[in-house]
């Protein structure tokens, strides 16, 4: 199977995973990824970009799609296939009209922040990562997982 069959494949899974007995289309409990994620995967790997968990998640939690996150990401200081940093990724979501508020949580990992953070839209912060939690949902491969938070940033849309 070629590479690309892969990915395409693996996409049409994470869309369409369906409850035989009702036909309802549902999201598998233990899904380590989203197919939204999913797809800014797929678009990632077509640009060719690696080390772009920033535009990813500035992507998923402002609700645009991974080409204007991540012309707004080199805008504010991101070169491609290189690390950003929050500084970034938070002028950035100012430039898509978001305002970033640092939030403190009782939650100490990602698979207990994903259930507190049941409303609104985050930048989350791990050691090494920048991931987005939108409304309860981690949009993330480190989904259910236990790394350590260390910053959480709420954004609200600027009206």
């Amino acid at each position: 199977m070629a590479r690309w069959d892969y990915y395409f494949a693996r996409l049409k899974e994470a869309k369409h995973h369906l409850d035989t007995r009702n036909g309802r289309q549902v999201k598998p409990l233990n899904a380590p990824e989203t197919a939204e994620y999913t797809s800014m995967q797929l678009t990632s790997n077509a640009y060719g970009e690696t080390n772009d968990c920033s535009v990813i998640a500035l992507a998923m939690a402002t609700d645009v799609d991974y080409e204007t996150a991540h012309s707004a990401m080199e805008r504010n200081g991101r070169v491609d296939g290189d690390v950003a940093y929050i500084d970034s990724s938070l002028r950035a979501a100012r430039d898509l009209g978001w305002h970033p508020t640092q939030v403190q949580i009782k939650s100490k990992t990602v698979a207990t922040a994903e259930r507190e953070l049941s409303h609104g839209r985050f930048l989350v912060c791990v050691r090494g990562h920048i991931l987005a939690i939108v409304d309860g949902v981690c949009h993330d491969h480190t989904r259910q997982s236990r790394k350590r938070i260390t910053t959480v940033y709420r954004l609200t849309e600027i009206s």
